[in-house]
């Protein structure tokens, strides 16, 4: 029995079931392409840097 289903194989996809995988959590991954695309699609992933007081701050 799968106990998650992840939507996307993406960088984020891949690894978040990559780390339930290391806890132990049966995870199934879909993916709506059957090949890689030709570019970087964990490009975006950089999360902003938190600010005073928990705020994010522009770069």
């Amino acid at each position: 029995m799968t106990d998650v289903l992840i939507v996307g194989a993406g960088p984020a996809g891949l690894l978040l079931a990559s780390e339930l995988r290391l806890a132990g959590v049966d995870t199934v991954v879909v993916e709506r392409h059957a090949q890689r695309p030709g570019f970087c699609r964990g490009f975006n992933l950089n999360a902003p840097r938190p600010g005073p007081a928990g705020t994010a701050r522009s770069r």
